[in-house]
């Protein structure tokens, strides 16, 4: 999810979107953490996420990536605050 990462923050979209080298230094230091690779079985259950919830595939595929890992919440301003999809919560990190 590095890449969604990387595009999430130098969005044009945001107010204040991260430069280039400020975004490689936050992906440099997520990957000394547990990143792990998407693989057939998170694009399998990313496709189920999709049809079930209605979510875009990007969406589903952090859902997904997310409950193999075994992680409970994702915190993301994209998808709906308190949603519990199959186990993994979603908590908004920037309440309004």
């Amino acid at each position: 999810m590095l890449g969604e990462f990387y595009r999430a923050v130098t969005s044009r979209r945001r107010a204040v979107p991260l430069t280039h080298g400020e975004a490689l230094a936050w992906v440099q230091f997520w990957k000394r953490h547990d990143v792990r690779a998407i693989t057939v079985p998170h694009v399998d259950l990313a496709l189920e996420i999709c049809g079930r919830f209605q979510t875009s595939y990007f969406d589903a595929l952090i859902l997904a990536a997310a409950r193999l890992a075994g992680c409970a919440t994702v915190y993301s301003e994209d998808l709906a605050a308190g949603q519990d999809y199959d186990g993994v919560c979603v908590e908004n990190p920037l309440p309004a």
